[in-house]
């Protein structure tokens, strides 16, 4: 497709390519850099210290769920807004979690993430790594970590002490008629975070065990709701970009 590029396939290669890649920016071009496996498979102090499987011991002890939830997703954001701080942050993900959170308690600092699935628990490992004297909340939907699992994974990875992720399950996509997911069919959530050495966990359905878990920030708060989307209010009347303002200044 006649793009200019080069190949890298050895350290001397990338030497001076710092130069080469200023040139791209300043001419305003387009460039490929191939780059050869050769480049990172040495095992030298300048590069790295080859991977090796060192897999620690997991016990996993989840008791099933049979229960009847009896709030919808509505009333459980009422129920955990009153268990949050003020100054705590709190992130939502998609439009209608977005909207019932807003219609719940609206604060400077939520941060409504509308069409980001599959991204909110991401997004709030950053922002508790970047903010260690705030605790941050996540208002998340089972179809979220079925969507990208990869998400919990992150949060073993990096674990933050100051990151509560609240996994709202209605075993349904709430978003898309309420088709059943993975749930309905028997699917853990709280045995994949444990497997994944997540200990400090919580599932329930009782309001009671739910303020409980909140106060003493437990990382994965899996919180059983019955499916549906409540009508209550209106839409968010604020623009993305607004929404995006309007948290920047007040977290920081």
């Amino acid at each position: 497709i006649d793009v200019e590029y080069k190949i890298l396939a050895s350290a001397e290669d990338v030497t001076d390519i710092q130069a080469d890649i200023d040139k791209c920016f300043s001419e305003e071009k387009v460039k490929v850099y191939l780059c050869s496996p050769e480049l990172w498979e040495q095992n030298s102090p300048d590069f790295h210290v080859f991977g090796s499987p060192k897999l620690k011991p997991v016990e996993v002890s989840v008791p099933s769920y049979e229960g009847t939830p009896t709030l919808t997703r509505y009333t459980a954001i009422t129920e955990v807004m009153k268990s949050i701080a003020d100054d705590d942050i709190v992130l939502s993900q998609i439009g209608f979690p977005s909207k019932e959170l807003y219609n719940a308690k609206d604060r400077d600092n939520n941060f409504y993430m509308l069409g980001a699935l599959g991204a909110a628990t991401s997004v709030a490992i950053g922002l508790a790594n970047a903010l260690p004297n705030k605790h941050v909340y996540v208002i998340d939907g089972d179809g979220s970590f079925f969507f990208n699992p990869n998400q919990l994974s992150d949060l073993a990875t990096h674990a933050p002490k100051n990151l509560t992720i609240i996994c709202l399950d209605n075993g349904s996509w709430g978003s898309t008629g309420n088709q059943p997911t993975l749930s309905s069919q028997g699917y853990n959530l709280t045995a994949q975070v444990q497997a994944l050495g997540i200990h400090s966990t919580v599932m329930t359905d009782d309001t009671r065990v739910l303020a409980t878990a909140l106060k003493d920030k437990v990382s994965f708060l899996h919180y059983m709701i019955q499916a549906g989307n409540d009508k209550i209010g209106g839409e968010i009347p604020m623009k993305a970009v607004e929404i995006k303002d309007r948290f920047m200044n007040s977290v920081l």
